[in-house]
């Protein structure tokens, strides 16, 4: 990777989105080349959401899908005895299907997180049994729970997995070799080969200094959320514990790498207990990045904390695990476009296909979903 020191000076005189991209003309629709050009922009104004129509006590939240063909909101669940997944007619705003985990191994299905829909198949990952699904949608979008194609990513402790270009992606957390901590595991789920692609660098800057992660820990500290470009050309990463996201091709490789406004490394660390060598994150120098990424039919949206882990307040106010600040960001180019803000803490979010409702877990309650709209005429922004 390039020097980014230039970088850092610029960080911390103004609030910037740093852009490394193919060229300053950087388009996916032309599948750019990966570059070292610096685009920078000053962070825009935040513009103040409001509450919308729907308030919808549920279980504990895992995950949201907005399915624009349906005007549905599909919620994963946690409930006290079981997971499920929860549908709600966005029209009435009331619940119109709801399906346990269940079905005979190898198929069968504990949990659902990072859900979405493509070619009429609902995408999951069971990060129970570290196993990844295709379940079926019937005619009138009803879950066909009997009719289910998985494979297990246990191999690799696969953190989260999306469905790209027919295949499953895998984020590991363990290393494929001494040499190799590959950045995705690839797999067919007919075929069930997986294989590693791309790599993980260990080294990140913050000013003059280079923080360099355990390469034990290399996938902790590499920690994501994936989100499939509508279209399924591209997708995106949102880092958890580094101001970073990435856009990638089918092959793995990052075309487009953003540095958030407060660009910051993971601090983990290796240390000595009577359990043998453990991980550490450094909780009072580690900063949470991203706690969720979501997409309409244009745009990225993400959304940001910033904070450090620890201590935090009572109140939750300065928890690392929520905030107010949601990203809109081009797919083509990695720019920030627009900054909006929440009324409230969120812990997790999803957005309509047209970009002008989110659907929001509150911090200060995780068994409940709410709509935050776009103030009329301000869509633009």
């Amino acid at each position: 990777m390039m020097n980014f020191m230039a970088i850092y000076k610029t960080l911390s005189s103004c609030f910037v989105f740093c852009l490394i991209c193919a060229t300053t003309a950087c388009s996916m629709d032309t599948e750019p080349e990966t570059g070292s050009d610096l685009i920078k922009g000053e962070m825009p104004p935040s513009l103040m959401l409001e509450p919308g129509n729907l308030k919808l006590e549920t279980g504990m939240v895992r995950d949201l899908l907005f399915i624009s063909e349906k005007n549905q909101l599909v919620i994963s669940e946690e409930g006290r005895k079981d997971s499920n997944l929860l549908k709600i007619d966005l029209e009435s705003a009331k619940p119109i299907g709801r399906i346990l985990p269940v079905g005979s191994p190898p198929n069968q299905l504990f949990s659902f997180t990072n859900l979405s829909v493509s070619d009429d198949e609902l995408s999951v990952y069971d990060t129970d049994q570290f196993r990844f699904a295709r379940i079926k949608l019937g005619d009138g979008g009803e879950f066909n729970i009997d009719s289910v194609a998985a494979i297990d990513l246990v191999e690799y402790f696969v953190e989260d997995a999306f469905f790209f270009n027919d295949l499953v992606y895998g984020i590991p957390l363990v290393a494929y070799s001494d040499s190799l901590h590959p950045r995705f595991v690839r797999a067919s789920l007919s075929k069930k080969i997986i294989s590693p692609i791309g790599s993980i660098t260990r080294e990140c800057y913050e000013g003059n200094e280079v923080v360099e992660t355990p390469k034990q820990i290399l996938g902790m500290a590499a920690s994501a959320m994936p989100m499939v470009r509508p279209g399924g050309d591209f997708f995106a990463l949102a880092y958890r514990d580094r101001d970073l996201f990435e856009i990638y091709d089918s092959e793995g490789e990052a075309i487009v790498w953003s540095e958030g406004p407060d660009y910051f490394c993971p601090h983990f660390k290796m240390r000595e207990t009577k359990y043998g060598t453990q991980p550490l994150n450094v909780t009072d120098v580690s900063r949470r990045a991203y706690l969720d990424i979501a997409t309409s039919s244009k745009y990225l949206y993400l959304l940001y904390s910033g904070k450090v882990k620890s201590p935090s307040d009572a109140t939750g106010e300065y928890s690392a695990f929520a905030a107010k600040i949601i990203f809109k960001v081009d797919w083509n180019t990695g720019k920030l476009l627009a900054t909006y803000e929440a009324p409230f803490l969120i812990s997790k979010m999803e957005v309509n296909a047209n970009g002008n409702t989110f659907y929001v877990v509150p911090f200060e309650g995780d068994s409940r979903v709410e709509s935050l709209v776009i103030p009329d005429g301000q869509l633009k922004l």
